[in-house]
């Protein structure tokens, strides 16, 4: 038997990772960098840079969300082919119906009972 806890475990695990790594790559660029932190205009165009190169995190998160979306339409998609397999229905009387067609069926046997129970 599979554990759902060992599946999250692994994906917070997977996670950590990729946030570290982000981490390394942040201190890294910024080590490679001469700018001031005080320089406003400079730091907002080194952090646009970042971003468009992408980080590790952002890309690990692009990809897991393309694959989550697949993993929905799919499961989306497989709904929709059961609906249309055109299953037979079960069709079941209605209750009232049910009774009223048991009443006819089983009257002399309910009759002879009740015949019995007043002469008692």
């Amino acid at each position: 038997r599979s554990s759902d806890l060992a599946n999250y475990c692994k994906q917070i695990r997977q996670l950590l990772e990729k946030i570290q790594e982000n981490s390394a790559f942040i201190v890294n660029k910024r080590q490679k960098t001469s700018i001031s932190v005080s320089d406003g205009p400079a730091v907002e165009r080194w952090e646009k840079q970042v971003r468009e190169e992408g980080t590790p995190l952002a890309k690990y998160y692009s990809h897991w969300k393309k694959l989550r979306e697949k993993e929905i339409q799919l499961e989306i998609s497989g709904k929709e082919r059961m609906e249309d397999l055109n299953l037979p229905e079960i069709k079941r009387k209605k209750l009232a119906e049910q009774k009223e067609e048991d009443k006819r069926e089983f009257k002399d046997l309910f009759d002879s009972e009740s015949g019995e129970i007043g002469r008692a």
